[in-house]
């Protein structure tokens, strides 16, 4: 519905009129560089608002979770503690378990180079026993 919707016939040609010669005369409103009209202005406005609404909450949100980090600071504090103890004794316990393995490797290296040895031992006597 515009303005014009409102009026009778004759007033609506009156308020043409005083419309389109203020915008010629560059009076009034239309004196302006840059005209907004209303509706324009309140959408703006609006989304400015919405705007600073979306900006005081986060600010909110982010004191009430400093507020709570404050009142839950040893609790946090001391989880995290135990966290990384529990993150150190994993950590050794592997690092354990790894040298335990590369131990055990080791040793069925050796004795298999041992065995080696010994079985090259037991060939080259058995070669020569039968060239003999």
């Amino acid at each position: 519905m515009t303005i014009f919707d409102a009026q009778n016939q004759p007033d609506r040609e009156q308020y043409q009129t005083a419309l389109s010669e203020a915008q010629q005369a560059r009076q009034g409103l239309w004196s302006q560089d840059r005209v907004e009209a209303p509706r324009d202005f309140r959408a703006r406005v609006s989304q400015h608002m919405r705007w600073w609404l979306y900006a005081v909450a986060g600010l909110a949100g982010y004191t009430l979770l400093g507020l709570v980090f404050s009142v839950y600071d040893k609790r946090i504090s001391a989880w995290i503690e135990r966290q990384d103890q529990i993150t150190k004794e994993s950590t050794e316990a592997y690092r354990q378990a790894r040298m335990k393995a590369e131990a055990e490797q080791a040793e069925r290296d050796r004795t298999r180079e041992i065995a080696n040895r010994e079985m090259d031992r037991l060939a080259a006597e058995r070669r020569r026993r039968e060239s003999v």
